[in-house]
């Protein structure tokens, strides 16, 4: 038997940029390490803190909040008034100049250290079975309080007075919707008019459907995508028609701006586990995915995939206890 509580203790994340940074250049790349706050209060912390207004404060990606999440913020130097420094919560690990902002897709990957209660370390799973690939749905922490369905998702796109901030909410909405259809009908099975995506999911391209490209895709080598959908986002004819059947067109999201230009992202994961620890006090996990996949839904995956092909409003809220099995 073992179980698993999200919190600072048990729930460790930290970013890996896709490149290095040069060490001169007009933008302060700041590397904080924060505990059990969310990424939006930590820059509110930091623009208070350097007199940099809080929208010139650049995230690569959302952290957490109940978690040790350690992560970089950018903003220009001309901006800051004055030295970060640590505070309640929050720590300054690493500062260091770069010649451009940081941005979305920024981050390679996201390594995690998860803690788990465990009462018969006998019990606990091997290395291999932890690696096991899975779908990359968002999660229920990218929803926040919003409520959508298949009824309402037209409407929410189409209102006229978009909030640009809420246009990610649509996107995950339907890529987890497509992604749910398509293990019904398929499973993980690759199909023909796939668009496909690198290990590091960031380079997608069309390619037949042949024995090299399957035992590509049996090695983790690359990954079908699908469409986080926008007006500028690839998309093969069969999720066009898809999207249509909510009334839906990709010229629909323009009137979001930049924020829905759109974009492709990896259906499955493969996790790069690094250690399992079993002992006496417990079982430790420390493991790599890719960007913007989910811990969380890798944590379904293994120990409940049963619950994984319920709707995520049903997920189980994993900052309260939940007691795992070895499926």
């Amino acid at each position: 038997m073992f179980s698993f509580e999200q919190s600072p203790d048990s729930f460790r994340v930290e970013e890996r940029l896709r490149y290095r940074l040069s060490g001169q250049g007009d933008y302060w790349f700041t590397q904080i390490e924060k505990r059990s706050m969310s990424t939006r209060d930590a820059k509110r912390r930091l623009s208070e803190m350097t007199g940099a207004p809080l929208r010139a404060m650049r995230h690569a990606g959302m952290k957490d909040a109940a978690a040790t999440a350690v992560q970089w913020l950018s903003w220009p130097v001309a901006l800051e008034r004055q030295e970060p420094r640590d505070g309640e919560k929050l720590k300054i690990l690493d500062r260091i100049r770069h010649d451009r902002p940081l941005g979305i897709g920024h981050v390679a990957e996201n390594r995690f250290c998860l803690r788990f209660t465990v009462e018969t370390p006998g019990d606990f799973p091997d290395r291999a079975r932890l690696g096991v690939r899975f779908p990359n749905f968002y999660g229920p922490q990218r929803f926040g309080r919003a409520v959508l369905d298949a009824g309402s998702i037209g409407e929410y796109v189409r209102r006229p007075a978009p909030d640009i901030h809420a246009i990610s909410v649509a996107q995950a909405w339907l890529f987890n919707a497509h992604l749910r259809e398509r293990l019904e009908l398929s499973g993980e099975e690759p199909r023909p008019d796939d668009l496909w995506a690198f290990g590091d999911g960031r380079r997608w391209f069309a390619g037949p459907l042949d024995e090299t490209m399957r035992a590509r895709w049996s090695a983790g080598e690359i990954a079908p995508t699908g469409p986080i959908f926008g007006y500028k986002a690839a998309c093969a004819d069969a999720e066009r028609a898809w999207l249509a059947g909510f009334a839906l067109e990709p010229e629909d999201f323009r009137r979001w701006g930049k924020m829905a230009r759109g974009a492709r992202r990896p259906l499955f994961v493969t996790p790069r586990v690094e250690t399992v620890r079993v002992g006496a006090d417990g079982a430790e996990v420390r493991l790599s995915l890719l960007t913007g996949a989910y811990a969380t839904v890798w944590l379904m995956r293994v120990f409940m995939p049963d619950r994984l092909r319920q709707p995520v409003e049903t997920w189980p809220n994993f900052t309260r206890r939940v007691q795992l099995v070895d499926r």
